[in-house]
């Protein structure tokens, strides 16, 4: 995958919240814009996820249900067990990999670009 990413997290009290754009170059190019809103110790509350290509976009939101997941308001115990959710389009938004830096970061926001190239 080739692309550039800016990724924006604000860190309150009780809540840190990563909002990020992809611009992807393959297949025709694309543009996926993610929010994920998590707890202090990086778990995940919700994700939304908007795809934008040349024609048309696709929308998603995930939460986290008691013990399970809900995806676009309904329920899906087929995955329940699933600890977190992850996007395979960004190497930096995805909760587990944040939570790998384990940052103490105190309330504030900050803006981390990157850029990468790579295959899958």
């Amino acid at each position: 995958m080739v692309g550039l990413e800016r990724l924006s997290l604000s860190v309150a009290v009780d809540v840190v919240t990563a909002e990020s754009t992809v611009i992807c170059t393959e297949d025709g190019g694309f543009r996926p814009d993610h929010r994920w809103t998590l707890t202090r110790d990086w778990r995940s509350f919700s994700l939304d996820v908007e795809r934008r290509r040349r024609v048309g976009h696709v929308r998603v939101g995930v939460e986290r249900l008691d013990g399970g997941w809900k995806v676009d308001g309904v329920s899906r115990p087929d995955l329940d067990g699933a600890e977190e959710p992850d996007l395979s389009v960004t190497p930096s938004a995805t909760p587990s990999r944040l939570a790998e830096r384990r940052t103490t970061w105190e309330p504030a926001s900050h803006s981390t670009p990157a850029t990468w190239t790579g295959r899958r």
